[in-house]
Formats: structure tokens, C-alpha cells, sequence
């Protein structure tokens, strides 16, 4: 009986040796478990870290992302319409070239229909020069025929006169040249009359004779001034006065004889 209980003993005791080992086993494992968890959760921490850090570059990364995706559409939108008024200058441009195209075009007709115009009245007004030309020479032929039929019917004198004999004298006109008179032109010739003794005043009176130029195919009348009759009644002295003058003789040459 003593030997069962030692024997209880024993195992109780072994038990109790092995529940202790067990134990301290367990206790050794729960420590490196714990050790391990602890570890875990600090790389776990470590990692959080990390993630949250890498999430917060993410977030920054897709901010720059979105401000360059926005900033490339901006560009993109400045170089359409860039393109667009670079397109709308060229159009504006070419649209410019042409118009002052035509403009040149129209200075150019313009100029040539003015010159057309000049020329044509250039050349209207030759023709009408012209034209004026040959009615003014027409007329002028007609003037210098009737002219000519005139002075072939019409003859033209001068009168010249002599003083008892001396120098003949032509009538002048005030410029110096000889006077012509015409078929039947009236002359007026005023000589003056000597006074006699018993004449209170000492003046002397003047005779006034008229004749007309020769006619041709008629009486020319006296040739000589001195044949003629003066004007009124002639005094009772008259041929005395007359025997105390100077013989004055008048007389017709014709401008066709040299």
C-alpha cells in the first residue's frame, strides 16, 4: 500500500514536474509570440508609415498630374487658337493682297480710260483744230478771192502833191506810212487865203475844196487841185489873191504803179 502511495507520489510528482515544464514552455512561447507580435506590429506601424506616406505622394502625384493634365489642355487650347488667328490673319492677309489687287487693278483700268479719254479728246480736238484749220483756210481763201475780185474792180491811190515844182509829197498817215484812199473817197483840202490890207483883225481866211478819189470807167474830175472850185462864192479878189500864191498842185497816183 505504501508502495502505491509512492507510487501516486511519483506520478503526482511527475506530473506536477511536467505541468511546470509545460508551463514554462508555454510561458517561453507566449513570450516569443508576444516578441514576434510586438515585432510585427511595429513593421506593421513602420509599414502604415510608409503606406500613408507613399498614399500622400500618390495624392500629390495625382494633384500634379491634374494641374499638368489642365495646364497641356491650356496649352493645347492657346495653340488652337493661336492656329486660329494665325489662320484668321492669313485669310485677313490674303483677303488685303486681293483687294489691293483689285484696287490696282482699278487704279490701272482707271488710268488707262483716262488715258483712252485724253487721247480721244486729244484727238477730237486735232481733228476739230483740224477741222477749224481748213474752214479758217477755206474762209481765208474766200476772203482773198473776193479780196483779189475786189482789188480787181477797186483801185486804191495816193495823193501827192508839189509846191511850185519842188519835191512831190505823199499823204501820210500819223504812223509815217502812205494813206490809200479808196474809188470815191472823199477829200477835204483847206488853204488858207492871204488878208487884205484893210482888214482890221490881220487874219487870214481858208479856202476849203473837196474831192473824191478816181472812179475807174468814169470822169475822174480834175486831176489837179488847182483846176477845182473852192466851196461857196469866190470873193471879187480871189484872182489877185490868187496871182500873189504859190502854185500847190495835188494829184492821184495809183498804188499799182511804182
Amino acid at each position: 500500500m505504501l508502495k502505491c502511495k509512492d507510487n501516486i507520489k511519483l506520478k503526482v510528482k511527475n506530473q506536477h514536474t511536467d505541468a511546470q515544464l509545460l508551463l514554462a514552455k508555454v510561458e517561453k512561447n507566449y513570450f516569443e509570440t508576444k516578441l514576434r507580435l510586438d515585432r510585427v506590429s511595429s513593421e506593421k506601424q513602420v509599414l502604415l508609415g510608409e503606406n500613408r506616406g507613399l498614399e500622400d505622394e500618390r495624392n500629390n502625384l495625382r494633384h500634379r498630374l491634374k494641374e499638368m493634365t489642365e495646364e497641356n489642355v491650356k496649352i493645347k487650347e492657346k495653340e488652337v487658337g493661336s492656329r486660329r488667328r494665325a489662320l484668321a490673319a492669313e485669310e485677313q492677309s490674303e483677303r488685303f493682297s486681293k483687294a489691293q489687287q483689285e484696287a490696282e487693278q482699278g487704279r490701272r483700268l482707271a488710268e488707262r480710260e483716262r488715258d483712252e479719254r485724253t487721247s480721244e479728246s486729244l484727238s477730237w480736238r486735232e481733228k476739230h483744230q483740224a477741222l477749224n484749220s481748213v474752214l479758217q483756210a477755206q474762209e481765208d481763201l474766200k476772203a482773198q478771192r473776193r479780196n483779189k475780185a475786189c482789188q480787181a474792180n477797186i483801185k486804191s491811190y495816193f495823193l501827192c502833191m508839189t509846191e511850185s515844182d519842188q519835191r512831190v509829197k505823199i499823204l501820210k498817215n500819223s504812223d509815217g506810212s502812205p494813206k490809200n484812199f479808196t474809188e470815191g473817197d472823199p477829200v477835204y483840202i483847206s488853204t488858207p487865203e492871204p488878208a487884205n490890207d484893210d482888214t482890221e483883225t490881220g487874219s487870214s481866211s481858208r479856202t476849203m475844196f473837196r474831192v473824191s478819189a478816181p472812179r475807174t470807167g468814169r470822169d475822174s474830175g480834175p486831176s489837179y487841185f488847182s483846176d477845182l472850185s473852192p466851196m461857196g462864192a469866190e470873193s471879187p479878189d480871189s484872182g489877185a489873191a490868187r496871182r500873189n500864191r504859190k502854185t500847190v498842185e495835188y494829184f492821184w497816183i495809183p498804188t499799182d504803179e511804182e
